[in-house]
């Protein structure tokens, strides 16, 4: 590979290494380390200082040239088109309107890749007049200064060009996937699989055979039959579910309508829900539930069911498939990449993307946040319904006035209610606790923690949750802004786990305990469901994103970019099949911006909300997640 020292737009290119440019005379650039900004603390009751937060700054470094021309003429030509990209590399960081980065390109003769640094400016200086030999007469300058200032590391790619998306990984993926950097985060967290799968044709009363475990299948298709009205598929698991992950083969052609249904115990209903089969690739059935969705028969299978019944009929061309991969209910809130994903000596710049795919719910507020340790026992979602539905030494138990109560828009089916009969004062009415050391390392860690739970009956505002964790700990009370509404969303601010750090040969002596206040100012009139508590790490990195748009539906993308693509930004967009995307409006962050730690294991886990409208955060979303790493390095690139 030649070597190359380029200043450049993508478009314009200045090598700094020409014969008959500009020629990095010898030991004309001596490539420079970032220096560090560091924010240190220090006691009066203890030696020295530690540092609590450090960040690099950009890099200046001067390249000595040699700049040769055919000509005056030449001469200026090339120093113009050297301060006009210096002039487009300042309009890029303090403007909107300039939205082409400059860059440096560089790579030695026997390194394998490129890197590239955005660069912020450029300053040029004549070492010696432009008056004067060599320059006049004659068409050299002998001696040039260029000072770039640059940013702190190489990236792996051109600044405003995307990367491509590593691998991802989840829970109770299949093992053969047809899209593998697009890993989906859910609501809930489940335990429960999709059990049972049939096409029904009404006409021949008849059933397919179970499609739960083939990767190829025809919608509404039994036995070679043509798809007609009041046809159905039938969806089923042994607890209710929320969202199923489908990969079209063949997209649906048809003048027809479609009703997606449960059932209530007596009938069958309408329930929101939505599926996407018009497009062939990456696609999902998603629903929001019903509290009183209950359990019945089809094909001798007593399940949790939704069907999509075939309502309106005027022509059907083409049935859709399933191909290349399972359907499957995404059961977990993270998605993990391997410590081979991403390469580098120093934190890579990330663009996440996350699209809420056929969402039932307004989606405008998401909160990530990455966790590489202890990644064993540690799970982002505790529910409060239902212990099962919790991993391994966590028990529940309710307090005062608060009892499992069946509904089909939890996660396992339950809530714990609490109905205030005895008591409205605040008090705990459940418990969730760990008493298992192993497991309890695992939580070691700094979080933002929140509880879904909904007001039923009452005026808005009538009950207020707190948390208490352990003996001490207890947070601010929150109180309710809708009624009857589905899970709500209840902030209950940040908690650090950090006692359980002892040493070899030392035991944790006290369990984990997590206590879930309430309190009613109305008396009994109110109930309380409580569905889950929510732990998003933040420790080493997170982040709140806002769409400062409003609320919206399905087909909407939120991008985070720390650099990549763009400065440092986070957008609101719709997409749609099979183009991608439109960008909408800005968004609100609170936090850092995602960088990504090299040759590291890591999760990264979600939760989402509606919080600009009524704060519903259930089981009607899920989230298509995405990375793009821009791996960076301090001065050589080498292979990687």
């Amino acid at each position: 590979m030649a070597r190359t020292i380029t200043i450049t737009n993508g478009s314009t290119s200045i090598s700094l290494l020409s014969v008959t440019g500009y020629q990095l005379l010898s030991d004309g650039w001596m490539q420079a380390e970032p220096t560090a900004r560091t924010l240190h603390t220090e006691s009066m009751f203890a030696e020295g200082r530690r540092p609590v937060l450090r960040s690099a700054n950009n890099v200046s470094e001067t390249f000595l040239v040699r700049l040769s021309g055919s000509s005056h003429d030449d001469l200026a030509s090339q120093l113009q088109t050297l301060v006009r990209l210096a002039r487009q590399a300042r309009e890029y960081h303090m403007t909107n309107w300039q939205q082409t980065p400059v860059y440096l390109q560089a790579q030695l003769t026997g390194e394998s890749n490129a890197r590239y640094a955005l660069i912020y400016d450029v300053v040029l200086e004549p070492q010696k007049s432009l008056y004067s030999p060599p320059v006049d007469p004659g068409n050299r300058v002998e001696e040039l200064q260029i000072v770039v200032e640059r940013e702190p590391y190489w990236r792996s790619h051109a600044p405003g060009t995307l990367p491509s998306a590593i691998n991802l990984t989840s829970a109770n993926i299949p093992e053969t996937q047809v899209l593998l950097t697009e890993q989906v985060i859910s609501s809930f967290r489940y335990v429960a699989a999709i059990s049972k799968i049939y096409a029904y044709d009404d006409s021949a009363a008849a059933f397919s055979s179970d499609y739960s475990a083939s990767t190829s299948f025809t919608w509404w298709e039994v036995a070679g039959s043509t798809p007609a009205l009041n046809d159905c598929m039938y969806f089923g698991a042994s607890s209710p579910f929320f969202a199923l992950i489908l990969n079209v083969g063949i997209a649906v052609v048809k003048n027809a309508g479609l009703a997606y249904e449960y059932w209530t115990g007596a009938a069958w209903a309408a329930v929101g829900a939505s599926c996407d089969l018009n497009y062939t690739g990456l696609s999902s059935l998603v629903t929001s539930g019903k509290s009183n969705w209950a359990v019945t028969t089809i094909n001798g299978q007593n399940l949790y069911w939704i069907r999509v019944r075939i309502s309106s009929f005027t022509s059907w061309t083409t049935s859709p498939t399933q191909t290349g991969q399972l359907v499957y209910v995404p059961i977990d809130d993270y998605v993990q990449y391997a410590n081979t994903a991403i390469d580098g000596d120093v934190d890579a710049l990330a663009l996440l993307q996350l699209k809420a795919r056929e969402s039932q719910y307004g989606l405008d507020t998401v909160v990530i946040g990455k966790k590489s340790r202890g990644l064993t026992n540690f799970t982002s979602r505790l529910n409060a319904g239902v212990s099962s539905q919790n991993p391994g030494s966590w028990t529940l138990s309710f307090g005062d006035d608060t009892s499992a109560v069946a509904d089909g828009r939890a996660p396992g089916g339950y809530v714990a209610q609490c109905t205030f009969a005895t008591t409205a004062t605040s008090t705990y009415r459940v418990q969730i606790s760990n008493s298992a050391e192993d497991e309890q390392v695992d939580w070691e860690g700094t979080y933002a923690v929140y509880v879904r739970a909904e007001q039923v009956g009452g005026s808005v505002g009538d009950v207020g949750i707190s948390m208490q964790f352990g003996n001490t700990i207890t947070t601010d009370v929150w109180y309710s802004s809708e009624v009857g509404q589905g899970a709500e969303i209840f902030p209950m601010g940040t908690i650090s786990f950090y006692e359980f750090g002892h040493k070899s040969g030392e035991t944790q002596s006290q369990p984990l305990v997590i206590y879930v206040y309430a309190q009613s100012s109305n008396g009994t009139v109110p109930d309380l469901n409580i569905f889950d508590v929510v732990f998003i790490p933040i420790d080493e990195w997170g982040i709140v994103v806002e769409n400062n748009a409003g609320y919206t539906v399905s087909n909407t993308l939120f991008e985070i970019d720390a650099g990549v693509r763009r400065q440092e930004i986070a957008l609101y967009k719709t997409y749609s099949k099979p183009v991608d995307d439109s960008v909408e409006g800005y968004m609100k962050i609170r936090g850092q911006l995602p960088h990504l730690t090299p040759s590291q294991q890591a999760r990264l886990y979600a939760l989402a909300w509606d919080f600009h409208g009524d704060g519903r955060s259930g089981g009607g979303w899920i989230l298509g997640a995405s990375v793009y790493p821009c791996e960076r390095w301090v001065f050589l690139r080498g292979d990687e």
